[in-house]
């Protein structure tokens, strides 16, 4: 999965045995502080707005979000994963998840192999595609591969 997808196929592969290993890519634990704090897109513009009305601040709003989105936060269920293969891949600059978020789910789930870039959230996309040499696509076949 890539980004909240990153994050579903995180919760699905803890609550799934079936799935035998998995791949998340810009993914991260801490939800709420996701929801909280991502730049650069809708939900940004939505979060300023509902802030405002409500006279909230940005940790107002992230302590709001912690007890609803608990259940589905990726480091709930992270240690069920510890014996399982995981490959994550982040970005040492992504400001769509912070870096709490990233570095306490590869702890959580064991310090798993990681693919680590210097550009940002949506730019590592291009990993996965022939605009990015395929670099990505070509580590998680290997991944798959050597784990499957």
């Amino acid at each position: 999965g890539f980004s909240f997808s990153a994050i579903l196929a995180n919760l699905t592969m803890a609550v799934d045995e079936r799935i035998a290993a998995g791949v998340f890519f810009m993914g991260g634990g801490h939800i709420h502080k996701i929801f909280a704090h991502c730049e650069g897109n809708d939900l940004q513009q939505a979060r300023r707005e509902l802030r405002r009305r409500l006279r909230w601040t940005n940790l107002h709003f992230e302590y709001k979000l912690r007890g609803p989105l608990r259940p589905v936060d990726p480091l709930r269920l992270a240690s069920l994963l510890r014996d399982r293969p995981v490959l994550l891949a982040d970005s040492m600059v992504d400001a769509v998840i912070p870096r709490e978020s990233r570095r306490d789910l590869r702890r959580a789930l064991g310090e798993p192999e990681r693919i680590r870039f210097v550009i940002g959230h949506r730019a590592s996309f291009f990993s996965l595609t022939p605009l990015g040499f395929n670099y990505s696509t070509r580590k998680i076949r290997r991944f798959f591969i050597e784990n499957l």
